[in-house]
């Protein structure tokens, strides 16, 4: 299993958001570079989830029941 320091992980989105490529518009490139970042993202994470045994879905689900009030310390059923 690989793990990647965060110093790791901000040198590579760095060095892709320098690299030149054809851009119509800020716009355009604001979503290529939020897509670049979720992959880089589900690549640093994905590692972590699997040793849990949880889905991306299945952690934001958490997430989300977390951030509502409606985890296990308070259902005691999660």
């Amino acid at each position: 299993m690989h793990s990647y320091p965060m110093a790791r992980v901000k040198a590579k989105l760095h060095g892709e958001a320098k690299q030149k490529h054809l851009v119509h518009s800020r716009q355009q490139a604001a979503v290529v570079s939020i897509l670049r970042t979720a992959n880089c993202l589900r690549r640093f994470c994905s590692p972590l989830f699997a040793q849990h045994g949880i889905t991306w879905q299945q952690y934001n689900v958490l997430r989300i029941l977390r951030g509502a009030g409606l985890g296990a310390s308070d259902t005691g059923h999660l």
